[in-house]
């Protein structure tokens, strides 16, 4: 859904990122979303999951940091719900538990 072109950013957080979380029981939705939130917040890449995990799917938009985490409530509807941020090492961290 885009390329990143945060490299230089995230170099300067020494790689640092992570992810924006929204789920929804409507792929297309979560789709449309995803567009909306990259051409209006200037982020270049995020990612939907191809099969849905209890029931919905999860729309990944990655970020070198959380600067938008208490904004993208606005993006939440009836239908697609925002949890929060999520970084990279977060992640790492569950997996390997």
């Amino acid at each position: 859904m885009g390329r990143d072109k945060n490299t230089e950013a995230k170099k300067s957080y020494h790689g640092t990122i992570g992810k924006y979380l929204f789920f929804s029981e409507n792929r297309e939705k979560l789709l449309k979303l995803g567009k909306k939130i990259l051409k209006e917040n200037n982020l270049s890449f995020a990612k939907i999951s191809n099969k849905p995990r209890d029931k919905s799917y999860v729309l990944c938009v990655y970020d070198y940091e959380p600067r938008f985490k208490y904004e993208f409530k606005k993006y939440e509807t009836k239908e697609c719900h925002y949890r929060y941020w999520k970084s990279d090492e977060q992640t790492i961290k569950e997996h390997s538990s």
